[in-house]
């Protein structure tokens, strides 16, 4: 019984940490940017600041399927698809001069 309750507390951290999905947002605009919003399924991240050059680095649990939602001043673009329950996936949402440029990197449960 000693033994057995901490290979489960690992076991319950191990299925914690890899169940997350991350989300980079990346400003390479060359302006400074105000008030961006990212959401999927049921994380949403506001950025009040985003510097020229600056990243911002989020962890997501896909709860549902869904796509990722970007709002910046007037514009609400959506991009990407995610399945519920998938895990290990990488988006990066980028900020460029012309506009928003979207990437998004499977795990390998698909």
């Amino acid at each position: 019984m000693k033994k057995t309750i901490p290979v489960l507390i690992t076991a319950l951290l191990f299925s914690c940490v890899f169940r997350n999905n991350r989300v980079a947002v990346i400003n390479r605009s060359g302006s400074e940017l105000r008030d961006v919003t990212v959401s999927v399924c049921d994380s949403t991240w506001r950025i009040p600041l985003l510097e020229p050059g600056e990243e911002k680095l989020f962890t997501a649990v896909y709860t549902r399927d869904d796509h990722f939602t970007v709002e910046h001043g007037d514009t609400v673009e959506n991009f990407g698809y995610v399945t519920h329950g998938i895990s290990g996936e990488f988006a990066e949402i980028v900020f460029t001069p012309s506009g928003i440029a979207f990437q998004q990197t499977g795990s390998s449960e698909y």
